[in-house]
């Protein structure tokens, strides 16, 4: 029996209905990675917050990058007939630039009307084009691809002291985020009555809950902020003022 998933080199050659159905555990893992954003934003500041946060963006621009070639192939494979999907440089070790991915994730994003009113809500204002596209020049002025840029937030580099600088505003990560999100739950939908309606096996969806109290066994849930020690000029300054 023929294998439903072949690899060629660096490419991706699946059967239409496997394809769909990688692409729907693909939105999952995207989806995944917007609830340990959400999870890392809902406290207060704390050591390690942003890079973190942007960390966990990165990860995630990353995948729907990468879920949005595959669902592209499937819609080219069923329209053309075609038995067989096929991403070329799926396995690339490079991954996608970063301006491939967020080109394609603001493409979609700009069809949503969902979106657009949510970020209206974030800023208090009808979202621009300007808004829009400066998730671009933040994530390709570097000339990095995302697993590069993952990786400095990731991985302490000594000789590196600054990277933390080059995090984005909180702003443009949590509009980044929304993008993320209404483009991975819409192919998670998507694909996920595509499985039903094929019979292909158990399919599921995602709906929002409310956060209840952690259930980790991690009974002290305190966490660490930065406060600068004074100098000792300074010490002294504030005790005679």
């Amino acid at each position: 029996m023929q294998s439903p998933m072949s690899r060629v080199n660096d490419d991706l050659e699946l059967k239409v209905d496997a394809a769909h159905l990688k692409a729907l555990e693909l939105a999952g893992h995207v989806i995944e990675y917007v609830n340990a954003y959400k999870a890392l934003s809902f406290q207060s500041e704390y050591a390690g917050k942003r890079r973190l946060r942007y960390a966990n963006l990165l990860l995630a621009v990353n995948e729907l990058g990468m879920l949005m070639r595959l669902l592209k192939d499937c819609e080219r494979a069923v329209t053309a007939k075609d038995p067989i999907v096929k991403v070329l440089g799926y396995y690339s070790t490079t991954g996608m630039t970063s301006a491939e991915a967020v080109d394609e994730i603001l493409r979609e994003a700009g069809k949503s009307e969902t979106l657009f009113m949510s970020v209206k809500k974030m800023l208090g204002r009808e979202p621009s084009d300007i808004d829009f596209s400066r998730f671009k020049d933040i994530l390709s002025r570097s000339g990095k691809d995302i697993p590069e840029l993952t990786r400095e937030m990731l991985f302490f580099d000594i000789d590196d002291p600054k990277a933390e600088e080059r995090i984005p505003d909180d702003e443009s990560m949590d509009m980044l985020l929304m993008a993320l999100e209404m483009n991975a739950r819409g192919a998670a939908d998507f694909l996920s009555e595509w499985a039903r309606a094929k019979e292909l096996g158990p399919a599921f969806f995602f709906k929002l809950v409310a956060p209840i109290p952690a259930t980790s066994g991690i009974k002290d849930r305190r966490y660490y902020v930065k406060e600068l020690i004074p100098t000792t000029g300074e010490t002294e300054k504030a005790e005679k003022g």
